[in-house]
């Protein structure tokens, strides 16, 4: 017996080639699809860098149910090798034909090496029930069964606010501007330690913590009333308590897709972050310079995880000065690296800026097939909300109860609401 399906390799066994024999094969490797459950293949790559291979096996098998490609590739080779799995060239060829069908790494060059090993009559049994597995399980299956349907016509009409492309980004909310510098945030500071006690001294103690200056970029939902909903710190730097509620209360320029009330999202930069570069540069300088320090590190940095942060920092700071053009550039080659936070930052920058709707929606599904909840939150609203997509509530359940199974709290609340709608 052979590592090849189980096959002997010689010349007295012919495999017969007919239908049945395709039908039956294909049914017994459809039992490797399990009910999806909680995993993502961000925990995989962690198990299998630790060599605990059957916990990799388990999680990368449950990422193939909703198309994940690096997990279909990573299965393709466990197959290969035997690691956490019986050796097994048929599951091999199948996972790694997945894929290649998404260009994922060298999956399709692996396959090709494995099919030259094999008799003439074997490739043609093999190739169809990888036909067959594609009919079942390939790209546009996965896409129809799981991701947005897009609205072909909708895609280059924008989204405006009170007719203008974008809310304004930045609310100067500094209540200390006299170019002090940050003290130290620590809870074992001693200063900020006694701002409990309840005395006069604290009470002065409490007011100067809350004035300090700060850094804070946040991501927040704009509702069809205007309200934000769901903000979520991207960058932060100091006490920012005061300025997330502050944008708590405020009400926005209500989201207008041809003429309709829409939900959609925005970006807000508050505090220091606001600032133009010279107000920045001469009142803040410690500041400036700490973070121009951080931002030329990471610029140069070899690893994926360095320039992810350069890109993102340098999109989201004005007054770090940085090329946007450049920034949006690395951070495309970082997500085509398969880097799921680049992903998903991609998806969002595109998405936000209305620049490309479909490659947006693109990258933030990818981020969501590695398992990242908050992009898996982010695609459940997009089929809920998006005026770009057919809406379509069941997909938007799914993904949300994904996200849920991590514990992302807005995830959780939607998936609730949405269930008591859905079964109404």
């Amino acid at each position: 017996m052979s590592a090849y399906g189980g096959f002997v390799m010689n010349k007295k066994h012919r495999i017969i080639l007919h239908k049945k024999a395709i039908a039956k094969y294909v049914t017994l490797l459809i039992t490797f699809f399990i009910p999806i459950a909680k995993g993502n293949v961000i925990l995989g790559d962690e198990l299998f860098i630790n060599k605990d291979y059957s916990g990799a096996y388990e999680q990368y098998l449950i990422s193939a149910n909703i198309g994940s490609p690096h997990a279909y590739y990573q299965l393709g080779l466990m197959f290969k090798e035997g690691l956490g799995v019986k050796q097994n060239i048929i599951q091999s060829l199948i996972w790694l034909s997945l894929a290649a069908e998404h260009q994922q790494s060298d999956s399709d060059v692996v396959a090709k090496q494995i099919m030259q090993h094999l008799q003439p009559e074997q490739k043609e049994f093999f190739q169809q029930v990888i036909t067959r597995f594609e009919q079942l399980f390939g790209k546009q299956v996965i896409k129809q069964r799981y991701f947005p349907e897009l609205i072909l016509q909708h895609l280059d009409t924008r989204v405006l606010f009170d007719g203008d492309m974008n809310l304004d980004s930045y609310l100067e909310i500094l209540n200390d501007t006299d170019g002090a510098t940050f003290n130290g945030f620590s809870t074992d500071n001693e200063d900020d330690a006694s701002l409990i006690d309840g005395s006069d001294s604290a009470l002065t103690q409490l007011n100067a913590y809350s004035n300090r200056p700060y850094i804070l970029v946040v991501d927040h939902e704009v509702a069809k009333d205007g309200s934000p909903r769901n903000i979520t710190k991207v960058h932060t730097l100091g006490n920012t308590f005061r300025a997330i509620n502050y944008l708590k209360m405020q009400t926005l320029s209500v989201p207008m897709f041809k003429g309709e009330p829409v939900r959609f999202v925005n970006r807000v930069n508050m505090g220091l972050a606001s600032l133009p570069k010279l107000a920045m540069a001469k009142n803040y300088r410690d500041q400036y310079s700490a973070m121009r320090r951080a931002v030329k590190r990471f610029k140069n940095a070899e690893d994926l995880d360095g320039l992810y942060n350069y890109a993102r920092l340098a999109l989201a700071i004005e007054w770090l000065g940085e090329n946007k053009e450049a920034a949006l550039k690395v951070l495309t080659e970082v997500a085509t690296e398969g880097h799921h936070l680049a992903q998903f930052e991609l998806g969002r920058y595109l998405y936000r800026e209305k620049i490309n709707p479909e490659e947006a929606i693109s990258w933030i599904s990818k981020a969501s097939q590695y398992g990242l909840p908050q992009a898996e939150y982010e695609l459940a609203n997009i089929l809920q909300h998006s005026p770009w997509v057919k809406v379509d509530e069941r997909k938007a359940l799914f993904w949300y109860e994904m996200a849920a199974k991590q514990q992302y709290i807005p995830a959780i609340l939607n998936a609730v609401k949405l269930k008591l709608l859905i079964q109404r």
